[in-house]
């Protein structure tokens, strides 16, 4: 007896059209609002991330270096408009939440954070410290349970612990790429962060009164939990969600779980985000000229640019 095919989703491989589409741009494209993440941090956000670690530049000089890219998405959310695409720029977690209301297709262009730790993560050093010289404690369980007995002494600085935790997180994941990337297996990086999301909780678990951060996408207001987003998705949600433009295979993998009916689109390398604003303003301009599913167009764009 043939097996019954059960459709899922009725969206998939629907035709969509420029005005199917939104598109919720969370990126600080002003510079008063870029230079105010660069003053205020966190150090996880995205302009400090866009700046890097060596903090050689000014200011000023560091959003000149982004200034091309701002004004790239500027000519794209234009012309994405023009076409008849909805668009929420500054985007909040509630304009993207309205988004998956009211629209067939929904693409986020934001950064995010994965599972490490981040100074700015650490709210009680202090306690964190007493409670991993403590054998007994909650998280040398912990520690131990994902580790193996695991001496603890990182220090009293929020660097030093946050390089000992995060190398609790990492585990022995290294191993795995030994070989090099062009020996790392389709799925390997969506597996490595899905094991940092969950060692991460682990240990965040054990001692919630000293940490914060985690797993997160930027939305205007700052750094968004994934769980809490993912509350904002109900669970017979049918649309489409394109989330190549931000590592986000964590949240993709949630979504997917939760809903049932979505098709999720995600990536698992760091997309440039000149590249992602061409693929994306190719694909509304394709679907302006012939309807057709989004997915079939984003993959063939993808795979003449790239």
């Amino acid at each position: 007896m043939a097996p019954v095919i059960e459709i899922l989703n009725e969206t998939v491989g629907a035709p969509d059209s420029p005005s199917d589409c939104a598109l919720a741009v969370a990126l600080p494209l002003e510079r008063e609002v870029f230079q105010r993440q660069l003053e205020k941090g966190p150090d996880e956000n995205f302009a400090r991330s866009f700046r890097g670690p060596e903090q050689l530049l000014s200011n000023d000089a560091v959003y000149l270096m982004f200034q091309k890219y701002a004004l790239l998405a500027n000519r794209v959310i234009q012309d994405a408009v023009s076409l008849g695409v909805k668009v929420a720029t500054n985007a909040q977690l509630s304009d993207f939440a309205t988004m998956l209301r009211t629209h067939r297709v929904t693409t986020i262009i934001a950064h995010s954070r994965d599972a490490h730790f981040y100074e700015s993560d650490i709210i009680d050093p202090a306690l964190l410290e007493t409670e991993l010289g403590c054998n007994s404690s909650a998280i040398r369980r912990t520690i131990n349970e994902l580790s193996g007995p695991k001496p603890a002494n990182p220090g009293k600085s929020k660097t030093r612990l946050v390089e000992y935790l995060n190398r609790i997180v990492d585990g022995i994941h290294e191993e795995s790429l030994q070989n090099g990337s062009a020996a790392r297996r389709a799925g390997q990086l969506t597996r490595r962060h899905l094991m940092w999301s969950r060692r991460r909780a682990a240990l965040q678990h054990s001692l919630p009164n000293a940490f914060e951060g985690g797993n997160a996408i930027e939305f205007s207001g700052g750094f968004v939990p994934i769980g809490t987003i993912l509350d904002t998705i109900p669970s017979t949600f049918q649309g489409k969600l394109d989330l190549t433009s931000c590592n986000s295979t964590v949240f993709a993998e949630d979504v997917r779980k939760k809903c049932r009916s979505v098709l999720v689109i995600a990536n698992e390398d760091a997309t440039s985000l000149d590249l992602r604003l061409a693929i994306y303003r190719q694909v509304i301009r394709r679907l302006s000229r012939r309807s057709e599913p989004f997915e079939d167009a984003l993959y063939r764009i993808r795979k003449e640019l790239i």
